[in-house]
């Protein structure tokens, strides 16, 4: 697998070309870390992130080897993202993410051209 490269964000100097994740569905994968809402009976429930690991677990047991292989490069991209502009929240993230991910296609088309 070839490593994918992605361009700097002009903002938080960040990584682009993520897909806009307002767009996915808004199960535990997708929920904020750390949310700022108080959680019904929190002593006796799971964290969201705990819940969200587990049910990753459990999907990634369900993969083959190529498969693991796309999920593990997807989740160091956004452990990269994360230390170049903190972590992904969803509600305060402003960037045009269809647009970024516009850009980053061109960059893919232009690095497959030249390769």
């Amino acid at each position: 697998m070839s490593t994918l490269r992605s361009s700097i964000h002009p903002t938080c100097g960040g990584l682009t070309g993520l897909p806009d994740p307002r767009r996915i569905s808004s199960d535990a994968l997708h929920r904020e870390r750390n949310s700022t809402q108080p959680q019904p009976h929190a002593a006796s429930q799971p964290s969201r992130a705990t819940q969200a690991r587990k049910r990753l677990r459990a999907i990634a047991e369900r993969l083959g080897r190529d498969d693991l292989a796309v999920l593990t490069l997807i989740a160091e991209r956004l452990r990269l993202g994360r230390r170049a502009c903190g972590g992904l929240r969803l509600t305060t993230d402003r960037r045009d993410f269809t647009h970024e991910a516009l850009e980053e296609a061109a960059d893919m088309a232009v690095y497959a051209a030249a390769g």
